[in-house]
């Protein structure tokens, strides 16, 4: 059975700028794309740059966690790594789907956190 899930317009607009987006992340399908989207800050900008063989990009929303899709060519496979762009450290996950659900994962015991504080505070 078909399933339509998005229309031409859209279509169309993500081959134009070259992203796409669900609710929770904004993929870029090239670096050329992501540099030239703002982003990123100078620093982490710079550091993207020198990566080889990066394909595909997706910013969480908040724009902390960024999922990097690299091809490797001496195994002709993909990696898949999740940059803290605020500490740039770098986690290596098994595909985008789990490095994504580790993102909201992390944001959501972050928001946890902030809000037991919030109460710690209040008490």
């Amino acid at each position: 059975m078909l399933k339509f899930s998005t229309t031409i317009e859209k279509m169309i607009d993500e081959q134009t700028t070259g992203r796409s987006t669900t609710k929770q992340f904004v993929e870029y399908g090239s670096k050329r794309k992501l540099l030239d989207s703002g982003v990123l800050d100078e620093r982490v900008g710079e550091y993207i740059k020198e990566l080889r063989n990066a394909v595909a990009f997706h910013m969480h929303k908040d724009q902390r966690y960024l999922v990097i899709v690299m091809y490797r060519p001496s195994s002709r496979s993909h990696g898949y790594y999740v940059l803290d762009t605020q500490t740039l450290q770098i986690a290596e996950a098994e595909s985008v789907r789990t490095a994504k659900q580790g993102i909201l994962d992390l944001v959501a015991a972050e928001a946890d956190k902030a809000a037991n504080d919030d109460k710690a505070k209040n008490k």
